[in-house]
């Protein structure tokens, strides 16, 4: 059976934590099977990483750690993630200063 199982340090503004990525949280964020990335692309040496998994570094990812059975905490105080997905960018919107939705009424125009 070949699964994913991928060692890692989660970062975020506050803190980080050690975690483990098993295979379907893996298989989520890379939209690519174990099986494919070993058989299909040839990965077969578990002390490269692939490219597949460089490319996903950095980017923001939604664990799903709300859901109990998504994720374990280890004996050494590391999780075992088993649920994941990275989510786009969400950049909010700006409102333009220049321009108002409402143009108040200039005092003399009633008079």
């Amino acid at each position: 059976m070949i699964r994913y199982c991928v060692s890692t340090t989660i970062k975020d503004e506050s803190d980080e934590a050690k975690a483990v990525f098993i295979n379907e949280a893996m298989e989520q964020m890379l939209q690519k099977s174990s099986y494919d990335m070993v058989v299909k692309d040839g990965h077969t040496d578990p002390e490269i990483i692939p490219a597949n998994i460089y490319q996903i570094r950095g980017k923001p990812a939604v664990l799903d750690i709300l859901m109990k059975q998504h994720f374990s905490m280890k004996q050494d105080n590391s999780m075992a993630v088993n649920k994941a997905s990275l989510t786009p960018a969400i950049i909010p919107a700006t409102p333009d200063t220049k321009t108002s939705t409402k143009r108040r009424t200039p005092a003399s125009a009633g008079t």
